[in-house]
């Protein structure tokens, strides 16, 4: 099975349409071939793949807090932004399946 098919399994009941899905499963595949320093998602990490971009699809982010400016300077006009959510988002995806990618992550040197 591929991570797109396990998904769509795992999410039948919810009302995730495919391109979102499809978005998801590139997203966490990009994620996981930066992690592991990997050309190509092997066949082991399916399932991984697949409930790494479940989680990644189930997060509703606080659509009050993303982007918003967290100081404001106006001697010189500096303006400073809260740090990206999103990127946190995948980060912490990771280390919550780090025991699981670690079989396949490679030495970048």
């Amino acid at each position: 099975m591929t991570a797109l098919e396990i998904l769509t399994l795992k999410l039948a009941n919810d009302e995730i349409n495919k391109t979102q899905k499809e978005l998801a499963i590139a997203e966490i595949e990009q994620t996981i071939k930066d992690y592991c320093h990997i050309p190509d998602v092997p066949q082991g990490l399916n399932f991984v793949w697949a409930n790494m971009a479940a989680d990644l699809i189930r997060y509703k982010p606080d659509s009050e807090t993303t982007g918003r400016a967290s100081s404001i300077t106006e001697g010189d006009t500096s303006v400073s932004f809260e740090k990206d959510e999103w990127r946190d988002i995948l980060d912490s995806l990771v280390l919550n399946y780090k025991h699981q990618l670690q079989t396949y992550r490679r030495v970048k040197w």
